[in-house]
């Protein structure tokens, strides 16, 4: 799905990546992952990140600025630190049937 709305998305003219994510080998061999979209932003000047399977993405609340992958990390790193880390807020764009 994520491929096909990236597609859709550079039909438009906008420019985009796919990225694949997933817990990583962990000393377990590979695993499976999930592949997302970021789109170029050049009114924010970053990637965006998008999940065409899922129909959402994720934005800080205090700004209402989508969230690049790089961003999340960083704040996924911060909450394994034990620091504290405001929680995204998730943005339904479709209802869909999947349930990640």
């Amino acid at each position: 799905y994520n491929l096909v709305f990236l597609q859709a998305c550079e039909s438009f003219g906008l420019v985009g990546r796919a990225v694949s994510i997933g817990p990583g080998a962990l000393g377990k061999g590979i695993r499976g992952g999930h592949e997302v979209v970021e789109i170029w932003s050049n009114e924010l000047g970053k990637w965006i990140y998008v999940d065409g399977n899922t129909a959402w993405y994720l934005r800080d609340r205090a700004t209402q600025t989508p969230l690049s992958l790089r961003e999340l990390r960083a704040r996924q790193l911060a909450a394994l630190q034990q620091q504290k880390v405001e929680e995204p807020e998730l943005v339904k764009l479709a209802t869909t049937k999947c349930k990640l």
